[in-house]
């Protein structure tokens, strides 16, 4: 599975993440963004991930009938970097 937005990216030092596409609407549940919920989820859950793994389970926790798609934007480089390590610029 490849994230949308990637490409414009080629050579860039930082790693992207939204919360929904620019066509869709970020949604909330009592008062608490969808993305940031399931974001939290996967952070408290998981080890060491890649940004990779971690845009793979956040997408996994808003399930097959997810009614926003988060964005992963980055350097292909940039993809198996370690989420929470300093990158090197």
């Amino acid at each position: 599975m490849r994230a949308f937005g990637t490409t414009p990216y080629a050579g860039s030092r930082e790693i992207l993440f939204a919360a929904c596409r620019s066509s869709e609407v970020a949604l909330e549940t009592n008062g608490q963004g969808d993305f940031t919920r399931h974001a939290m989820a996967v952070l408290k859950q998981a080890g060491n991930l890649t940004a990779e793994q971690f845009y793979t389970a956040v997408l996994q926790q808003f399930g097959a009938s997810a009614r926003q798609t988060p964005g992963l934007w980055c350097a292909d480089d940039l993809r198996q970097s370690n989420l929470l390590d300093a990158i090197k610029v």
